[in-house]
């Protein structure tokens, strides 16, 4: 069956409806799509890409650049404190130093003239001089006697620390050092002083010594000189409390006053 115009017509309206309504919605769909890409914005992008990507490697160069001087700032501090410790230890030492210092120039004061000697002097030189002239005139009578002094006069008359024993002679009635006495003079002194000082630290340290020796000590004396001075011998082992001396002498008027005799050439 033929379809009639007026169903054909009411068909047609209905497709056109259709058709119009498919391209609203084309239409709606093409308003929703974004618009046409734009080769500028692409080259543009690119251009940035590549300006990003020297900044980057700019970056890391940078970051490799300042990790190094961290290393070298951290070695740096490494050393500082390093130099700080040895600075610490340096001014310990300097300290320990310095206290050593200090210790030695008390001791270098201690033993100087103006120390421990001139105290040694001070309270050794009453004994020492009491036995020295107890000896001298016990042999010598009261002729000579000692003194010692721990200040001498300068060419300035001015007084400096030092030692000098004086011997006084009363028969001359003056005083000189010793070292200046004559030859003869200076023997009798020098052996009482010796004899003095040893008999003084026998007491001191209760040290007992038995025996004393002596090579040629009266050579320079005339006759009747070396008869006092071996009379001061034997007054020596008197009051220092020793049992013998050995004494070397080629002066035969000597020979006869000791108590035994060793002749070498005997032998």
């Amino acid at each position: 069956m033929r379809p009639t115009a007026s169903a054909i017509a009411r068909s047609t309206v209905f497709i056109g409806d259709e058709l119009r309504q498919a391209e609203e919605r084309i239409t709606g769909d093409i308003a929703k799509l974004p618009p046409a890409f734009d080769d500028r914005k692409l080259g543009a992008a690119e251009l940035a890409f590549e300006v990003a990507k020297r900044e980057l490697v700019a970056i890391d160069l940078r970051i490799e650049q300042t990790r190094t001087e961290l290393a070298g700032v951290k070695a740096k501090s490494e050393a500082a404190r390093a130099q700080i410790a040895a600075g610490e230890a340096a001014k310990e030492k300097v300290a320990r130093l310095e206290l050593d210092v200090a210790q030695w120039t008390v001791l270098a004061e201690a033993f100087s003239t103006n120390g421990i000697v001139a105290l040694s002097i001070d309270d050794s030189g009453p004994a020492l001089t009491g036995l020295v002239n107890d000896l001298l005139l016990a042999c010598y009578g009261n002729r000579f006697s000692v003194s010692i002094t721990r200040q001498a006069e300068t060419a300035k008359g001015e007084l400096r620390e030092g030692f000098e024993i004086l011997v006084h002679d009363a028969e001359r009635n003056e005083a000189k050092a010793v070292e200046d006495m004559s030859g003869g003079e200076r023997v009798w002194i020098n052996e009482a002083l010796t004899r003095g000082i040893a008999l003084y630290f026998a007491r001191e340290s209760e040290h007992r010594y038995e025996t004393l020796f002596s090579d040629e000590a009266d050579g320079p004396l005339d006759p009747e000189k070396k008869l006092q001075f071996t009379r001061m011998k034997r007054e020596v082992l008197k009051l220092c409390g020793y049992s013998r001396e050995y004494f070397v002498s080629q002066s035969p008027e000597l020979w006869a006053l000791a108590d035994a005799r060793i002749e070498l050439a005997a032998l």
